[in-house]
C-alpha cells in the first residue's frame, strides 16, 4: 500500500491527463501537440520526481518506525523510492500509447511486465529464502523494478514506432505545451 501510495503522490494524475490529451489531439490530427503533451508530461514527472524522492527518503525512517512498526522496512521503502522513476515513466508512455488507440501495445507491454515478474519471483526468489524477511521483501521489490524496466523499455520502443513527425506547419499549434 505505501508503494502504491508514493506512485500517486508522484505522478501526481498525469496519465489519465496524457491518455485524454494525446487523444484529443490524436483524433485532430495534430501530431506536433501530441509530441509537446509527452514532452512536458516527462518534464513535469521529472520536476516531480526530484522534488519528491528526497523527501521520500528522508520521510523513509519515520515512516517505517512510526507508521509501519517495523524498521526492517527501511531496505523494502528505499528500493521502492529508487523504483518510482521507473514506473512513472513507464506509466507516461503507456498513456500516450492509449492515447494513440495503441491499446493493445499498452496491453502486451503490462502482460510482458506481468510474465517477468513471475519469471524473475520464481527463479531469484528462491535465493533469498534463507535470508530475513527484510531482505526478502527488498529483493521482491529489486524484482518489481526490473519487471517495471522492461515494461518502460517495451513501451518506449514502440512509442518510437509510432512517434509523430514534426511538420513545420503544426508546430505553431503545439507551442501551449512545449
Amino acid at each position: 500500500p505505501t508503494f502504491i501510495f508514493f506512485i500517486a503522490v508522484v505522478q501526481l494524475g498525469l496519465p489519465i491527463a496524457i491518455t485524454r490529451l494525446v487523444a484529443q489531439f490524436y483524433t485532430l490530427k495534430n501530431s506536433a501537440a501530441q509530441a509537446g503533451v509527452l514532452k512536458k508530461s516527462l518534464q513535469i514527472s521529472t520536476i516531480s520526481l526530484i522534488l519528491w524522492l528526497p523527501l521520500l527518503v528522508i520521510i523513509s525512517p519515520f515512516i517505517t518506525s512510526i507508521l509501519l512498526h517495523n524498521k526492517d522496512a527501511i531496505y523494502t521503502l528505499i528500493v521502492a523510492i529508487c523504483t518510482l522513476p521507473i514506473v512513472i515513466w513507464s506509466s507516461i508512455y503507456r498513456a500516450y500509447l492509449q492515447g494513440i488507440d495503441k491499446i493493445s501495445t499498452s496491453a502486451w507491454g503490462h502482460l510482458l511486465e506481468q510474465v517477468i515478474r513471475i519469471v524473475l519471483l520464481y527463479t531469484l526468489l528462491p535465493f533469498t529464502i534463507h535470508q530475513e524477511p527484510a531482505i526478502i521483501a527488498a529483493a521482491t521489490m529489486v524484482i518489481t523494478a526490473c519487471a517495471e524496466l522492461s515494461s518502460l523499455l517495451f513501451n518506449y520502443a514502440f512509442y518510437r514506432r509510432y512517434r509523430p513527425t514534426q511538420n513545420p506547419s503544426t508546430i505553431k499549434a503545439a507551442a501551449l505545451f512545449e
